[in-house]
């Protein structure tokens, strides 16, 4: 299946998505909401006014990309909560059972756990880390034992180039993330080495 968000792009402007951050129900930019049960809730926004497709269209077309992906016999729930548009500003609002529905639909790579988890899953941390205090990353990298040694942290491995808000407040963040506030962060390269890291408590 082809990647889901580079289509919704092509239907809305074919441009990039607008910036900003929220809660689900407020969210300006393209977000991914890690919650506490492992459920993932994305929020895609772009400016609808120049497409060639109307909101009804474009709601019957995830509806189908639905309903491709559940008779592929993928597991995991893949649900569409909203579509809806606003002066011009389409906004669609996804929900995945896990992590492995959202990257089996999206075709994203993402990883949620622990960091012990996340070692055994395969991913190494070999990477530049950065501590986080309130919401702000130092400027100087942390050593990766001393990120390794919170195994009980959780973590977000991804190469979605996106917001990610988590529940909880962020610890350290790898060199192709920045910050925005406590609990939320900016992927905006995972091209160098695949995958970047948000790790909170």
């Amino acid at each position: 299946m082809k990647k889901l968000i580079s289509l919704l792009a092509l239907m809305i402007t074919g441009s990039i998505f607008l910036t900003g951050c929220g809660t689900t129900a407020d969210a300006d930019t393209n977000t991914l909401f890690i919650g506490k049960d492992g459920k993932i809730t994305e929020v895609s926004v772009g400016d609808f006014t120049a497409s060639n497709y109307d909101i009804n269209e474009f709601e019957e077309y995830v509806k189908d990309a639905i309903d491709t992906y559940e008779v592929s016999g993928a597991t995991g729930s893949v649900k569409l909560k909203k579509v809806q548009e606003t002066e011009g500003t389409a906004k669609l609002v996804m929900e995945y059972g896990d992590y492995n529905a959202y990257s089996s639909f999206v075709e994203n790579e993402l990883f949620l756990g622990t960091v012990v988890q996340g070692l055994a899953a395969g991913y190494d941390f070999s990477t530049d880390f950065y501590a986080v205090t309130d919401g702000q990353a130092a400027e100087e990298t942390t050593e990766k034992s001393d990120v390794i040694s919170h195994n009980d942290y959780h973590v977000v491995i991804t190469d979605a180039i996106t917001d990610v808000s988590v529940n909880g407040s962020i610890c350290y963040i790898s060199g192709g993330v920045t910050m925005k506030d406590k609990n939320t962060a900016t992927v905006t390269d995972a091209a160098e080495i695949e995958v970047q890291y948000i790790i909170y408590k």
